[in-house]
C-alpha cells in the first residue's frame, strides 16, 4: 500500500526555464515522475533526499521535457453533437442518438454516455485495421500462437505485453495516430513476447521487421494524450 507520507513544493530550471514540481512522499520503491497543469508531480520514496530527486531531473533531463511537449500537444477530441473526428485517418460526425451505432462515417451516441459509447465504436474502427497488420507480423516474428489481443482506453502507454497470460494490450488512443505508427506498437509488443527486456537484441528483432523504426520510435514520443471535451 503506498500511502501519502508529506508533500513538499520546489523549483528546478531546465533548459533555462523555471518548473516547480511537487514532491509526494510515498512508500513505493520506484521514482515517478508525471507533467499535470504545468507542474511536475513526483513521487518519491521517503529515503531518497531532494538534492537526489534534483539530480534525476537532470540526468533525464530529455525524457523529462517530453513530458512537457506531450502535455502541450493534446489532443482534444469534441463529442458535441456536429464534431468532426478524424479516426484512422477517416473523417466522422457525431450525432446524439437513442442507440449507438456507426454508420457511412457516422457516430452515433447516447447523450448521457457519450465517451463510454464512442469507445465502444472505437474498438472494432482499429480492430479492422489492426487485425490484418497483427496477424501478418505475428507470422514474421514468432514460431508459436500469437499473444491474445485486447484494446483498453490506456493513456500511459500505448501497448503492453503480458507475459504470465500471454496477452498484448494495446491503447484505444492509436486510433488517432498514423498508421505506420499503429504498425511500430504491434511490432514492438509482438517482440517483448520473445524479448522482455529492451535491450540490443530486441530492438534488432524490430529492425528486422521495420528498418526505419527509430524514425516512427521518435515520432511516437513526440505524440501528446488524446484528451475528451
Amino acid at each position: 500500500m503506498n500511502a501519502v507520507i508529506r508533500m513538499e513544493t520546489h523549483y528546478i530550471k531546465l533548459d533555462h526555464v523555471q518548473y516547480p514540481y511537487r514532491i509526494i512522499r510515498t512508500n513505493a520503491r520506484r521514482l515517478s515522475v508525471r507533467f499535470i497543469q504545468s507542474t511536475f508531480i513526483v513521487r518519491a520514496p521517503r529515503s531518497l533526499t531532494a538534492s537526489e530527486i534534483e539530480h534525476f531531473f537532470l540526468v533525464r533531463k530529455q525524457s523529462i521535457l517530453q513530458l512537457v511537449m506531450r502535455d502541450h500537444q493534446r489532443q482534444l477530441i469534441s463529442l458535441e453533437e456536429g464534431s468532426h473526428i478524424a479516426i484512422l485517418g477517416q473523417d466522422y460526425t457525431v450525432f446524439h442518438y437513442s442507440k449507438v451505432e456507426c454508420q457511412l462515417h457516422q457516430l452515433f451516441l447516447r447523450p448521457n454516455h457519450l465517451k463510454q459509447d464512442f469507445l465502444s465504436l472505437l474498438q472494432p474502427l482499429l480492430l479492422d485495421y489492426v487485425g490484418s497488420h497483427y496477424r501478418t507480423y505475428a507470422n514474421i516474428l514468432l514460431n508459436r500462437e500469437p499473444p491474445e489481443l485486447i484494446f483498453k482506453w490506456l493513456t500511459s502507454r500505448y501497448g503492453q505485453y503480458h507475459t504470465r497470460h500471454h496477452r498484448i494490450t494495446l491503447s484505444l488512443m492509436l486510433a488517432f495516430y498514423e498508421e505506420d505508427l499503429i504498425d511500430y506498437v504491434i511490432v514492438h509488443e509482438l517482440a517483448h513476447a520473445l524479448i522482455p527486456a529492451h535491450n540490443k537484441e530486441f530492438y534488432r528483432l524490430i529492425s528486422l521487421v521495420l528498418p526505419d523504426y527509430r524514425a516512427r520510435q521518435r515520432r511516437l514520443r513526440q505524440k501528446g494524450e488524446v484528451i475528451f471535451s
